[in-house]
């Protein structure tokens, strides 16, 4: 099923400005900038320091467990490696599962979206178009997005409910 989906995206999806759009969008996502980025501002706000510093939390976290410790248990090989593709972007070097981009991704958006839902609701827009990026870039399975994006939910709902516990701490708006 993983390559079926893969494959009905190369064939159907695949144009001059989709190809374009989604490697910019996975661009974003690249070693979690966009999110790092977003953590800077807010701990640069004396209103969001800490929420920042929890974002930031989140971030390593999520990176520790899915890339470090899961992509170096599992060693899935990635799509491209397995099926002949021409690639839009630089290969990956890391293993395929789970998608890092997407871990991240959903990670920072279920703390956003916890400190203010507007926000939170374009972040998991980001997320789920970086997602989809790395199925469009034949850089990951389904099955490694879906697994990235429930490691990332895990983790930063996980830390938000611990946190918000222990310190009494009201999320925001």
């Amino acid at each position: 099923m993983d390559q079926a989906i893969l494959q009905f995206i190369q064939e159907h999806l695949r144009n001059g400005w989709s190809d374009a759009f989604f490697t910019a969008i996975t661009f974003l996502g690249d070693s979690g900038i966009i999110w790092i980025a977003f953590s800077l501002c807010l701990v640069c706000s004396k209103t969001y320091r800490r929420q920042g510093l929890v974002l930031l939390a989140v971030l390593a976290i999520t990176f520790l467990v899915g890339d470090v410790v899961l992509k170096n248990w599992i060693q899935r090989p990635r799509p491209f490696q397995e099926m002949p593709v021409e690639l839009l972007i630089p290969p990956p070097q890391s293993f395929s599962f789970p998608s890092g981009h997407t871990s991240s991704s959903f990670a920072a958006a279920s703390v956003i979206y916890r400190i203010r839902k507007s926000w939170g609701i374009a972040a998991f827009i980001l997320a789920v178009l970086i997602g989809f990026s790395r199925l469009f870039l034949f850089v990951h399975y389904p099955t490694d997005v879906l697994a990235g994006a429930v490691l990332g939910l895990l983790v930063g709902n996980l830390m938000c409910f611990c946190i918000g516990k222990r310190k009494g701490w009201k999320w925001g708006k």
